[in-house]
């Protein structure tokens, strides 16, 4: 009787599988025919130990001249692993095809001096210490103007000053 493992070993080459139309696996002399056995041992792999986790205080230090950047317009977007928040300068006088533009009820186009992208992790940590500095900044100076705490920017009849 006629076999693959006859006719691999009587053309002395490798047997092709076929896998999928078009694809074609070598598969060495060894390997036709051959069953594992009931009785074979299946190898333990024991799991390696977790590494610590090595946790430290980080402290920023601020170089001679660091590169400083002044916005009053700031987008923030996200996809589903970080954020992105993009940094603006609204100018204070618009030029003559800006101010057309806006007219016209077209957006005011800006490129970002800055864009920042946040992993989604460190956002909860981020919106604790701005809030936390917000706190700290109106016990020193006040209710921050428009912000809606402490009647900051709101009168009394709810309308913003």
């Amino acid at each position: 009787m006629l076999t693959i493992k006859n006719l691999v070993s009587i053309l002395g080459l490798p047997a092709i599988l076929r896998l999928s139309p078009g694809l074609h696996v070598p598969i060495p002399h060894g390997f036709i025919g051959t069953m594992a056995k009931k009785n074979r041992q299946v190898k333990q792999y024991e799991a390696e130990p977790a590494k610590p986790h090595v946790t430290t205080k980080v402290q920023i230090i601020q170089p001679e001249t660091p590169s400083t950047y002044y916005s009053n317009f700031i987008e923030v977007s996200h996809t589903e692993y970080e954020f992105a928040l993009s940094f603006a300068k609204l100018p204070t006088k618009l030029r003559p095809q800006q101010l057309l533009d806006v007219k016209s009820g077209e957006p005011l186009l800006l490129e970002p001096l800055l864009q920042v992208e946040v992993p989604t992790r460190l956002i909860p940590g981020l919106v604790r210490a701005l809030m936390l500095q917000v706190e700290i900044y109106e016990k020193r100076y006040g209710a921050i103007p428009g912000s809606g705490q402490k009647n900051g920017g709101q009168s009394t009849n709810g309308k913003t000053k």
